[in-house]
């Protein structure tokens, strides 16, 4: 058995795509990963567009890696994801 994860109660008893894909999008908790992951990236986007010769991730990069790192989390704290 596997640790407990926040995306559990999310999931429940939802046994079609459709139904979890919806419990995962409206979860408040996802939603606001989401958010602070389009932040992020936009503070990345900017910071690329004042420094052209600044290297790493790039909009999309971060927003992906913002989001996995909050799903991945065992309890959700969007500030920690900064």
């Amino acid at each position: 058995m596997m640790a407990p994860h926040w995306l559990d109660d999310v999931i429940g008893e939802k046994r079609t795509v459709d139904d979890v894909a919806e419990a995962i999008c409206n979860s408040p908790d996802f939603r606001a990963i989401v958010q602070q992951a389009i932040d992020n990236g936009l503070r990345v986007e900017e910071a690329q567009r004042e420094n052209p010769k600044l290297i790493g991730a790039n909009y999309t990069q971060s927003v992906r890696a913002t989001v996995v790192r909050g799903v991945e989390q065992n309890k959700v704290n969007v500030e920690e994801l900064v």
